[in-house]
C-alpha cells in the first residue's frame, strides 16, 4: 500500500512555535486542489478548499487570526492536515506573542522566562513579583539568593523553587528569601535551566504612585511599579432638566482619570512597559497581593532613545473600568462587586513554594 503524500510545508511545523511565525502557511498538494483544515481538541475549527497557484503551491494567509481565539492562557496544541492527511506526528504547540521575536519559539523557550525583557528589575520589601515559564522537560527551578551585613560581609543561599514541568508560574517575590540574623538580601537571581532572571533588592523605595498586574505580549502575568508624579483627573457627565423652573442636576456620573510617571526604569523595562499599554487585561496590584480594580488604557508616551545613561520615564493614562475603585490603601471600595482572583491564593501549587 503506497503511503499518503505529505506535501512541503513552510515555515517548517515545529512542535513549539509562535503565533507569528504562522501568520501564513505554504504547501505543495499533489493534486491540483487540497482540502485544508485545523484541528483543536479533535474538532475541526477551519476548513476550506484551496487550489494551487501558478509555482504549485497552496498559501494560507493570516493563519494566525484564526488559531488566535483558541489561546485562552499561554498556548494551545493544534494539528494541520491536507486532504485529511496530517502535516505532521504531532501536535503543534502555538504560544501567544503579540510581538515579532527575532527569534522562533523552539530557542526563545528554551532560554528565556515568558516576559519581554531580560534585564534586571529592581525590587524590595513588601512587593509581589512572577515569573512565567515553559519547560518541555521537567526542569529543577531556584534562586540564588546574595545577603550582605552591614559590616559588608557577604554570603549567599540557594533556595529549591520545585520542578516545572509545561507552564509554571514562579511566586518570586523577596519576601520569600529571608535573609540570616544580622544579613539582608541584596540581590537574587531566578534560574531554571538556561533561563536566568536578575532582581536587585533596595531596602527604601521610592514611594509608589501606581502598581499594576498585566497579561503581557506572551498572555501571562507580569508586574509594572511606578514612582513618578500622579495626577488625579475626574470626568463627569451631567444630566440636566428643568424643574419647576429651576435647572436641576438630576444624573451625575463620575469617572476617575489618572495621568501617571513611571519613573526611572532600568534598561529593558520599558519593553515592559510598552507590554502594559498594548495588554488587554491589566488591573491594580494592591498592598496585600490581591487583584484591585480592572484598569483601562487610554493613552501613552512611550517615546524613548538609546541615549547612555538617560533615564527612561514614560507616561501612562488610565481609569478604572467601571464606576467601583478601591483605594490604594486598599480600603472598601464604593461598590462591591465581583473581582478576579488573587495570582498567588489558597489554590497556587504547592511545588513552586
Amino acid at each position: 500500500m503506497s503511503q499518503p503524500h505529505i506535501p512541503a510545508v513552510y515555515p517548517p511545523l515545529a512542535r513549539h512555535m509562535f503565533l507569528g511565525e504562522l501568520s501564513r502557511l505554504s504547501f505543495a498538494p499533489a493534486s491540483p486542489s487540497a482540502s485544508f483544515k485545523v484541528w483543536h481538541k479533535g474538532e475541526v475549527i477551519f476548513a476550506s478548499e484551496f487550489h494551487r497557484s501558478s509555482d504549485g503551491m497552496v498559501t494560507v494567509w493570516s493563519l494566525s487570526d484564526i488559531l488566535e481565539p483558541y489561546i485562552d492562557e499561554q498556548y494551545a496544541d493544534f494539528r494541520f492536515t491536507v486532504n485529511d492527511t496530517p502535516l505532521t506526528s504531532y501536535d503543534v504547540s502555538v504560544f501567544f506573542c503579540a510581538k515579532s521575536l527575532a527569534v522562533p519559539a523552539s530557542v526563545f523557550l528554551s532560554k528565556r522566562f515568558l516576559t519581554p525583557t531580560d534585564g534586571p528589575r529592581i525590587t524590595g520589601p513588601g512587593r509581589f513579583e512572577t515569573l512565567t515559564l515553559f519547560c518541555e522537560e521537567p526542569t529543577a527551578a531556584k534562586a540564588l539568593c546574595r545577603y550582605c551585613t552591614p559590616d559588608g560581609e557577604l554570603s549567599s543561599a540557594e533556595v529549591a523553587l520545585g520542578t516545572v514541568a509545561g507552564i509554571g508560574i514562579l511566586n518570586v517575590s523577596p519576601a520569600r528569601f529571608s535573609a540570616p540574623s544580622g544579613s539582608r538580601l541584596y540581590a537574587y537571581s531566578v534560574i531554571c535551566g538556561d533561563r536566568k532572571a536578575e532582581f536587585y533588592v533596595e531596602e527604601s523605595l521610592p514611594e509608589l504612585s501606581e502598581a499594576f498586574i498585566f497579561r503581557n505580549v506572551f498572555n501571562a502575568w507580569d508586574t509594572l511599579y511606578l514612582s513618578g508624579t500622579r495626577e488625579v483627573q475626574p470626568q463627569y457627565t451631567r444630566a440636566s432638566a428643568e424643574v419647576d423652573g429651576y435647572l436641576r442636576n438630576y444624573s451625575i456620573t463620575e469617572v476617575l482619570q489618572y495621568r501617571t510617571f513611571t519613573g526611572p526604569l532600568l534598561p529593558g523595562m520599558e519593553w515592559v512597559a510598552m507590554s502594559l499599554a498594548s495588554s488587554k487585561a491589566v488591573f491594580l496590584l494592591l498592598p496585600n497581593g490581591d487583584s484591585g480594580d480592572e484598569i483601562i488604557v487610554n493613552d501613552c508616551d512611550l517615546k524613548h532613545d538609546n541615549t547612555y545613561s538617560a533615564p527612561v520615564d514614560l507616561t501612562f493614562s488610565y481609569r478604572t473600568a467601571s464606576v467601583s475603585f478601591r483605594l490604594a490603601d486598599d480600603s472598601v471600595a464604593r461598590i462591591q462587586v465581583p473581582r478576579p482572583p488573587r495570582i498567588f491564593d489558597d489554590s497556587f501549587d504547592s511545588t513552586y513554594e
